[in-house]
């Protein structure tokens, strides 16, 4: 009698918290968890399905398949079924009362059985963006991926992360874009971690060639796409302050034309050879970057234009660069490039000179010891420079 009066007292405790302080509670809880919490009440069902922060989960829902006797984990299967119907409800009723959705995280192995429930997934988001969505995350186990449009045709959408574990991401199409439409205006963040990207026409041709590998590396270069589709498709986005590009592949060559971007991150995306930025507003930069085939300084280039950059920090092997323009007086310089197998090249000392007279009017520069071995000549410091700290490692 004693244990029901206090669970009937924390339970009354539960209920005169505010909303908001459940919310955060019930955002510790998985999916499931909350279903079964809604039956308890009709109190906690209004809470359950009014809680901001919506994140879908399958990935202990994948069957396995036993290739010896081609069995399928059929209770597993049952439960992604149900699962998927629930998740269908819960949204729509979501969006038949108009309850908004600030942060939507989508966790998902589509599996090898389940490439049919992507036009469930857009049905999903349809309902998402609708609601007034500000954060989308995607992370996702699948061998290829079409963003939908209406992601971002969205207004309130301010954050975006896709990654595919190194699947397939079909961008949307920007054709429609010279006419004001089809691109988010509104996107600040955007971040790709282990993206292969794919254009148009080769995401199709990629469709009646998925039983090949993608590990096969004449298949690999067959999904390259047009040069410059990409860097095309970002230009598009007039807000976007934050760019973080993680082990993107599929590219070759990238040319960023941005006039709003204030952070850019460009980090082990090795199937590049050229990268060219052109941002105004871009205050901090860090490129870590490794070609793939770089046996000489010959092999890739980097152009940057970014006349207001107050911090650079640039990790990698020493490729052509060309600067357009001075930096900022303000620029706090870290240049990490290996340079064992490039020690005694005429190429690398011109392009490691090259880089430091663009660098002449940095405030803090710290550079790799073996940066000032290769260089040093009496004539290596005639250059004014207005330098307040320079550090060597």
């Amino acid at each position: 009698m004693a244990r029901q009066q206090n669970f009937a007292e924390d339970g009354d405790l539960f209920n005169k918290l505010p909303d908001s302080i459940v919310h955060h509670i019930l955002c510790l809880l998985d999916l499931k968890d909350r279903s079964r919490l809604s039956c308890v009440s009709r109190r906690y069902r209004e809470l359950c399905i009014s809680a901001p922060w919506v994140t879908l989960n399958n990935t202990d829902l994948t069957p396995r398949r036993f290739l010896s006797n081609n069995f399928v984990d059929r209770p597993n299967l049952t439960r992604r079924f149900l699962f998927n119907n629930f998740v269908d409800r819960l949204l729509s009723l979501r969006s038949w009362h108009g309850v908004k959705i600030q942060n939507f995280i989508l966790q998902w192995d589509f599996g090898e059985l389940f490439e049919e429930e992507a036009y469930r997934i857009d049905t999903w988001l349809y309902h998402v963006v609708n609601l007034g969505v500000q954060k989308i995350a995607f992370q996702l186990t699948t061998q290829r991926f079409a963003l939908p449009q209406c992601v971002l045709d969205c207004k309130s959408i301010v954050v975006l992360y896709i990654n595919t574990n190194d699947g397939i991401l079909k961008l949307p199409s920007t054709s429609s874009a010279a006419a004001g439409f089809g691109i988010n205006t509104t996107l600040e963040a955007l971040v790709l971690f282990s993206v292969r990207i794919e254009g148009r026409r080769l995401f199709w041709r990629m469709a009646f060639t998925i039983q090949v590998p993608l590990g096969i590396e004449s298949y690999k270069n067959s999904l390259q796409i047009e040069d410059d589709y990409f860097g095309e498709w970002l230009s598009h986005f007039k807000s976007l302050k934050v760019l973080i590009l993680t082990r993107v592949s599929g590219i070759k060559s990238m040319s960023i034309h941005n006039s709003s971007i204030d952070v850019l991150e460009i980090q082990h995306c090795n199937d590049l050879v050229d990268i060219s930025i052109f941002a105004e507003k871009l205050r901090r930069l860090h490129v870590r970057w490794y070609p793939y085939n770089n046996n000489s300084s010959g092999f890739g280039s980097l152009k940057i234009s970014a006349p207001n950059l107050e911090n650079f920090r640039w990790v990698g092997r020493v490729v052509d660069y060309h600067c357009r323009g001075d930096f900022s007086h303000k620029l706090n310089l870290t240049i990490d490039l290996s340079l064992s197998d490039q020690l005694y090249e005429s190429s690398t000392k011109y392009s490691l000179r090259k880089i430091l007279h663009s660098m002449q009017r940095a405030k803090v520069l710290t550079l790799r010891d073996e940066f000032v071995e290769v260089n040093y000549t009496p004539l290596l410091f005639q250059t004014t420079f207005i330098l307040s700290s320079m550090f060597l490692f």
